[in-house]
């Protein structure tokens, strides 16, 4: 019987350590349910949702594609959205339609941003609220 593949491994891993479930991770990702245990290898496709979902939940770090892919190195990497938008601002269009795409892309960048701190600010008013109540 194959293993699982070594990318389903670390997206376990990086599950675990965030404290995340699979029911949750599966509902909020789009990834369709079970597809971490099967013992085929994981499509572009799904990395691709994976990482999309990292960005909506991730507050100042981000994981890292050389451990996700390779292996190697920490699981995390600093992320400063802001620094991420402005590093990865698209070169100036030269027509109307470039434009367009470009300002939708930007868009979607504030969104995921957007959504980044908003988990954050729901994690950290919970803890607030645990802590009045002492738990």
């Amino acid at each position: 019987m194959s293993k699982i593949s070594h990318v389903k491994d670390k997206i376990l891993a990086y599950l675990e350590h965030k404290g995340i479930t699979e029911y949750e991770f599966y509902k909020n990702s789009k990834l369709s349910r079970g597809v971490l245990k099967y013992q085929s290898g994981i499509s572009e496709d799904n990395i691709t949702k994976f990482l999309a979902y990292d960005r909506t939940i991730s507050y100042g770090e981000r994981v890292r594609l050389d451990w996700l892919l390779r292996g190697e190195g920490p699981m995390f990497e600093p992320f400063d959205p802001a620094q991420d938008l402005i590093m990865n601002e698209p070169e100036p269009p030269y027509d109307k339609k470039a434009k367009k795409e470009n300002i939708e892309e930007l868009i979607s960048k504030l969104d995921t941003m957007t959504q980044s701190y908003t988990y954050a600010l729901k994690e950290v008013t919970e803890k607030i609220k645990s802590l009045k109540e002492g738990n």
